[in-house]
């Protein structure tokens, strides 16, 4: 009789879990899509422009949706209470949270790589933010406390 191998079992359960995290990816890239298709097709009756509807765009965001939910899926703990509300409103807005990834973390890592390569960036970083602390919203420096014009 065969039985079951236990490490098998944990393997595949793991496993289902991701799969479910990037469903629930898939399924918010897809209301993402009709949504925003939706409202176009309202304006379109006002403006009598012809909107068709495009599955490429909308298989482009089942993807970015189910990689985005497999991303933030494994940084929360799996017994998170709301945890597929999450991953779900992960999917609904992946394209927004992508834009801020690219725009954000790029930079830091961009910043992080020239400066081990460079010190001297960290340095030039840290003088020109010591001269925006120091600046007024009108664009005059500071003068620094206790000095006086007498």
């Amino acid at each position: 009789m065969n039985t079951i191998n236990h490490d098998n079992l944990n393997t595949f359960l793991q496993l289902f879990a991701h799969v479910k995290d990037i469903f629930l990816g898939l399924i918010g890239g897809v209301v993402a899509y009709l949504v925003k298709y939706r409202k176009e097709k309202e304006i379109s009756i006002h403006t009598g422009q012809i909107i068709e509807f495009d599955f490429m765009i909308l298989f482009t965001n089942m993807i970015l949706g189910g990689f985005m939910s497999y991303l933030v899926g494994t940084l929360i703990d799996p017994h998170t209470t709301g945890r597929d509300f999450i991953l779900g409103s992960v999917g609904i807005s992946s394209y927004a949270i992508a834009i801020f990834i690219e725009s954000k973390f790029a930079k830091i890592i961009i910043d992080k790589i020239f400066a081990n390569l460079d010190p001297s960036i960290e340095y030039e970083r840290e003088a020109v933010n010591d001269i925006k602390k120091n600046t007024k919203k009108r664009g005059r420096p500071r003068k620094p406390k206790g000095d006086s014009d007498d």
